[in-house]
């Protein structure tokens, strides 16, 4: 199985949301491969500004996910480890880049984002995400 670390971004402007849709309709947050030398921290940023346009600032990690699906175009199954930032950024325009197969970028009031996320375990971190974030 092929093992891969990312980082990713819970991105939240005053008390929205930043949700990525993807060409399967499903919605969760910005993430991308941790490459080369490169910091968990930067590798979410990076991906944040890439895959919607919105520069993050990161607050405090909020926790890690990890999941497993087969790859197509690799033909073999793959783990991902995910480490979350909870992130602030400073306006609601986006940008996304159709990029890493991220076809829109919203941002949602919480209540929605909830109910619009796709996954449990996306669930789970945006709503520790929102624990730290209002605290």
């Amino acid at each position: 199985m092929l093992q891969q670390n990312c980082a990713g971004g819970i991105v939240f402007y005053k008390k929205q949301v930043l949700l990525t849709q993807n060409e399967k309709n499903e919605w969760s947050f910005p993430k991308g491969r941790i490459r080369g030398d490169r910091t968990p921290e930067q590798t979410a940023l990076d991906s944040v500004l890439s895959d919607t346009g919105v520069n993050g600032e990161i607050l405090n990690m909020a926790g890690t996910t990890s999941y497993e699906f087969f790859s197509i175009g690799r033909q073999c199954p793959v783990r991902n480890h995910v480490i979350w930032y909870t992130m602030l950024s400073h306006s609601d325009e986006t940008d996304a880049a159709d990029l890493h197969g991220v076809v829109r970028a919203v941002f949602f009031d919480f209540k929605e984002a909830i109910k619009q996320v796709t996954y449990s375990q996306d669930k789970s971190i945006l709503m520790m995400a929102w624990q730290q974030f209002t605290e």
